[in-house]
Formats: structure tokens, sequence, C-alpha cells
């Protein structure tokens, strides 16, 4: 365990100050609103500039703030409002709502699972395709979130005068399992859920002259079952796992992978910038930048940390978007659906304004949100 060093307050002031910009590095890549240039590829420009194509199934307008809100679920549309979590289908009519008192809504979905949650306020709500599952409050602001695949929930909680709190809660009834405290490890960043059995934690330690790394494994049962003190000394905000339960950290240039059973990092990876970590099956997949004026790609690690880089995308991009063997990402109007092994090329559409987010609905269907509307198109 590291030793705490003496200037408690201006060692908690410097921890206060990383902890807020890893916070906003994390809002600024979730929601992917970069201010760059085009680049010079003249093809590019020109996919992005296309006639819309494809036939949508069916869909409602909205506009660009509104767009903001909106977040694909199943078949539906979830409305995010301060006051109130609506339910729309695909032609926009109303088919639940909850009433909440949110600040500053966001969401998470995982599977089957959505959860809304004040990132500047102690409420939260988890719904499932059948609608409200669960809400409830805690004691300080919901900072971050992870969803289990069977619904367990770990819920990153503020401390006003503390490096944060995780609280577990147990899948469809919200109630409350366990805390799991940091007092002497550092701020919390993250949680992520290996499988239904254990999650973890990933804290950055502020106490030495450099910032440091932590990972700590839980059970579901309450229990801490390992630590990891990598060899690192940067701030990793993405964790996500391999499917043989291996951490996989992302800052905002680098990769690291990492195992309990093995004191050092397996691999690591560097870039000029990282924007999404995501994992699926067999593969870890980035979204990231070679170089300061390079276009981002989207590549596509192994667990040993062999890569692929399976397509150019753009200076900004959302995504990626996992489901069966297909890999979509988007960048402006510009929506491809890629294999998510070989990375050919399966459909390309262009849509009538800028992509802000999209799902898979089904092993045939997207729910793509733009700035002028919700749309479900087909994938051939």
């Amino acid at each position: 365990m590291m030793q705490r060093h003496n200037q408690p307050g201006k060692q908690r002031n410097r921890a206060s100050l990383i902890v807020m910009i890893a916070l906003a590095f994390l809002l600024m890549a979730g929601t992917a609103v970069l201010v760059s240039q085009l680049p010079e590829d003249d093809a590019w420009r020109l996919n992005t500039t296309a006639e819309p194509t494809g036939t949508p199934l069916a869909g409602f307008p909205c506009d660009a703030a509104q767009a903001q809100n909106l977040y694909p679920f199943g078949g539906n549309v979830i409305r995010l409002a301060t006051e109130r979590i609506t339910s729309l289908d695909i032609l926009g009519t109303e088919q639940y709502a909850v009433d909440i008192d949110f600040a500053s809504p966001y969401a998470i979905v995982q599977g089957d699972w959505l959860l809304a949650a004040d990132r500047d306020g102690p409420g939260y709500v988890m719904l499932s395709p059948e609608g409200l599952s669960f809400q409830g409050e805690l004691a300080g602001p919901v900072r971050g979130a992870a969803v289990g695949p069977d619904g367990v929930t770990a819920l990153i909680q503020d401390q006003q005068n503390g490096n944060g709190i995780v609280s577990v809660l147990e899948a469809r009834t919200g109630r409350h399992l366990f805390d799991c405290h940091f007092p002497e490890s550092g701020y919390v960043l993250s949680v992520a859920f290996v499988d239904s059995a254990f999650f973890d934690v990933s804290l950055v330690n502020t106490d030495g002259s450099a910032v440091q790394p932590v990972i700590k494994r839980y059970a579901i049962q309450g229990n801490q079952t390992g630590q990891l003190v990598p060899d690192l000394t940067a701030l990793y905000p993405f964790l996500r796992h391999t499917r043989q339960g291996n951490p996989v950290l992302a800052g905002a240039s680098q990769l690291a992978a990492l195992s309990f059973s093995h004191d050092g990092p397996l691999w690591t990876r560097t870039f000029q910038r990282i924007q999404a970590l995501a994992a699926y099956e067999d593969s870890l997949f980035v979204l990231a930048a070679e170089s300061l004026n390079a276009s981002l790609g989207l590549y596509r690690f192994d667990a040993s940390g062999a890569e692929k880089r399976l397509v150019d995308v753009g200076e900004s991009a959302t995504g990626p978007v996992l489901s069966g063997g297909m890999a979509g990402v988007a960048s402006g109007t510009r929506l491809l659906i890629l294999d998510s092994q070989s990375g050919e090329l399966l459909q390309e559409e262009n849509l009538p304004a800028d992509i802000v987010r999209f799902a898979f609905s089904g092993p045939n269907s997207l729910i793509v949100v733009t700035n002028s509307g919700v749309s479900s198109l087909t994938v051939h």
C-alpha cells in the first residue's frame, strides 16, 4: 500500500484537479464533440457531402438539441429530460414515462438495460424493455456507472470530502447490496463488469510524485479478490475486459492490457489520441489516430495485442457499435457497417444530417439518431 505524504490539502487539491481532467476527458470522448478541420482526402470529402442513401423504414423528426437527449434502446428510443424520461416507439409515439428531477441526465445502455442517472445529482433510474425496473437516490452525485450482463449495477458516487464510493445494486429490484470504499487507494475513475461474477474498479492514486493507476477486483458478493498497481503513470479513464477477463485500460493516447496473474502489462500500444474503446467477444475495438493530423481509424485487437486497422473513419467519429459479426461506425453524415473481423465494408449510408448516435435494434436493423430526426434502417 502506498504511504500518504504530507501537505494533505495541497495533495487533495491536485488530486481533485486531476480527476476533473479525467472526467472532462470521458465526457468529451463519450459525446464525441470534436472541433477540427476535414482531412485533405477528396474521396472522404465527397462521401460526407453525398446525397442521402437508403430508405428509412420509419422514423420521426427532431432538432439538433433534441437529438442529444435521444438514445436508441431495443426497438424504441429513450428521451431524457430534466423532469421526465420517456420511451418512444420508432414513430415518436409515447409508450411510457418516468418522472424524475435530474439536473444533468445521461444514459448508459448495456444489452437489455438502460441506466439513466444525474451527473450533478444523486438520482438514478433503471429501465428494461418492459419499462421501469427501479429508481432511487444516493447520498452524492452519480459520476459514472456500469451495468453487468444480468443487470447488477455499480454506481460511482462522488463525495465532497472523499475519494468516491462504488455502490452496488441488485438486478431488477435495485436493492442496495454493498459499498466499496477506497480511503487509501485514490480517486475512482471508472468501473466495469468482468462478467456476472466479478467487476473491476479503476482508480488513480495521486499521493506520489506522479499519478498511479490502481485496479481493484471485487466478487459480486462484495469481497475484494485482487489488486493491480501497474507500472504506468498516466490517466486511464477507460476500462474494458478481454474474453479471458483481463482488464484493458485506455487513456488519452495509450492502451495497456493487464493481468492479475502477471506483474507488468501484457502489452501496450501508443497512439496520438484515443477516442473510444469497446470490447466484444474475442476482440477489442479502438477508435484512434496515429498522428496529430491523421484521421481516426477503427482498430481491432486480439487478446495478445495483435492488431488490424479495419477502416479509416474521419476526423470525428461515433461508435463503434457491435452486433454479431458486424461493427458500425459513423462520421458526420456517413454510416459504415463492416465485417468486424476482416474490415470488409458491408454497407455504407449517407444520412440527411450529422449522426449523433446509433445502435443495432435487431440482426438486420439499426436505429439512427441524427440532428434532424430518428430513423430505422435495414442492414442488408
